[in-house]
């Protein structure tokens, strides 16, 4: 007895070319557009901004807002529309870091952050240390 033939998958592939169609159709993702008075809201715009990666998206500060620790790191195109507004890191970190993109801050006031950079390395030796940032 002969095994059966193979049939091409002609419907599934309709299917996958369809769906990929589709999703080209749908372009990039759109830019967002948050508005934000508090630290929740402005650490979730970042983080949001950062997954969607469109150089587009914008952060409308509505209110003063003080900061417990330093906010996450920009990795996304961004612009930052502070409305005369003030962020207060209340000596607990930074405000902004910018880690990629390009990114607009504006109007905003930025009080009591503290920033440090790197140790450099130790001297001995013929070695000169040095580093640090």
């Amino acid at each position: 007895m002969m095994p059966a033939p193979l049939r091409p998958r002609s419907r599934t592939v309709r299917l996958l070319a369809g769906t990929a169609l589709a999703c080209l159709a749908a372009g990039p993702a759109a830019a967002f557009d948050f508005t934000v008075s508090d630290e929740t809201g402005l650490r979730s715009a970042i983080f949001t901004a950062n997954t969607n990666g469109d150089p587009a998206n914008t952060i409308t500060l509505t209110g003063n807002i003080t900061l417990t620790q330093s906010l996450p790191m920009i990795t996304a195109g961004l612009t930052v529309e502070g409305g005369g507004n003030t962020i207060d890191a209340d000596n607990a970190g930074r405000v902004f870091f910018v880690q990629a993109g390009t990114v607009e801050i504006s109007n905003v006031t930025i009080d009591n952050a503290v920033a440090e950079g790197g140790d450099g390395g130790i001297g001995g030796y013929d070695s000169g240390g040095g580093g640090g940032g």
